[in-house]
């Protein structure tokens, strides 16, 4: 049975607001077997004029998960609007889903005014 749970960093700056909405969207997400997927949960930029990408990492397969030098592409109506590698600190455990936030660099993402209601995927 897949489970919510969030990094150590998480548990002690997120907000009951931002909690509760996670907890949320982990509640109302359809879990497709073996596979991962992510439910995004919003985007900004920030001050320094990176993308924010926030999502839950749903890990539904029975074997713990490292991301390493992993490409990320974040795209919307099929078209990418950023880019770039990303390792994670830590394993998303089997059958868990964790949220995560992908900090994509300024210069990696096109179009600043197209960021709302893409998705997270990850070049095979």
């Amino acid at each position: 049975m897949q489970k919510l749970t969030f990094h150590p960093a998480w548990e002690k700056t997120l907000s009951v607001k931002d909690k509760e909405q996670i907890e949320q969207s982990f509640h109302h997400t359809r879990f497709s077997s073996c596979s991962i997927h992510f439910t995004p949960l919003w985007e900004a930029i920030n001050h320094k004029g990176e993308l924010l990408v926030t999502v839950i990492i749903h890990n539904s397969t029975d074997r713990p998960v490292l991301f390493h030098h992993q490409q990320f592409i974040y795209e919307k109506n099929r078209t990418v609007i950023a880019s770039s590698n990303f390792s994670l600190p830590s394993q998303v455990q089997k059958e868990t889903s964790m949220p995560w936030t992908f900090i994509f660099p300024s210069g990696t993402f096109t179009d600043a005014s197209e960021i709302k209601g893409g998705e997270i995927t990850m070049k095979e």
